[in-house]
């Protein structure tokens, strides 16, 4: 991925293996991709909760 090809260049260029450092980006990158992706998933996941409960509440012949 993209973070870790940064974290493994910087870590090369300054000769730091600290694996706190390879774990941090990639916790906080997740985090904020989830916090991009949030607003797309609560409306598709309200629109499915929408529609199954119109087909259980119609009646049915």
């Amino acid at each position: 991925t993209v973070v870790g090809v940064a974290v493994s260049l910087f870590q090369a260029l300054t000769q730091i293996q600290e694996q706190t450092l390879i774990q941090t980006p990639k916790i906080l990158a997740t985090f904020v991709t989830f916090l991009i992706a949030l607003p797309f998933m609560a409306e598709t996941s309200h629109n499915q909760f929408l529609r199954m409960v119109a087909q259980i509440s119609m009646p049915t012949n």
